[in-house]
């Protein structure tokens, strides 16, 4: 039983990463092209993170990236105007990171557009497909935000 749930998980697992390729193929709109995914994925974290300003440590840990990287993603979003770096109120040695307001434009803008794309999609499906969809979305959502929520408690 165990290889045949596991045969499916790969399936899917392949499925996915196949589904998530196919979106990217379409050209980005109103985006900036001198970003790189990883970039985004900073952006990203922040404008979901609003709570608080980030220090490079919860970036490159949130990411799984090296400090090092990290910085290189930071300084490009800084560069670009996206980010600003403040020192640490506390500790003057810590630099905290958050979004500018044309980051979170950017970001506002990347979520118009994904959403957009996605919708093409659900429009090709049937009701009863987008029902399943929706099963399966509400499904991985509960056990993510459970897993998630177990890690946070153990810390």
């Amino acid at each position: 039983m165990r290889s045949a749930e596991s045969s499916l998980e790969s399936q899917l697992a392949s499925l996915t990463a196949r589904f998530v390729m196919l979106l990217q193929q379409k050209p980005y709109e109103a985006v900036d092209e001198h970003l790189t995914l990883l970039s985004y994925r900073a952006a990203f974290l922040m404008y979901f993170n609003k709570t608080s300003k980030m220090t490079m440590k919860e970036i490159a840990a949130n990411l799984q990236v090296t400090m090092p990287s990290a910085t290189l993603l930071i300084e490009r979003l800084v560069e670009r105007k996206y980010a600003l770096r403040e020192q640490d109120e506390n500790d003057r040695r810590q630099v905290r990171v958050y979004l500018s307001s044309s980051g979170e434009s950017l970001v506002a803008n990347k979520l118009k557009i994904e959403r957009r794309r996605f919708e093409e999609i659900l429009h090709m499906l049937t009701d009863d497909e987008k029902k399943a969809v929706l099963k399966f979305f509400d499904i991985a959502f509960d056990k993510l935000t459970s897993k998630v929520s177990a890690r946070n408690k153990s810390v």
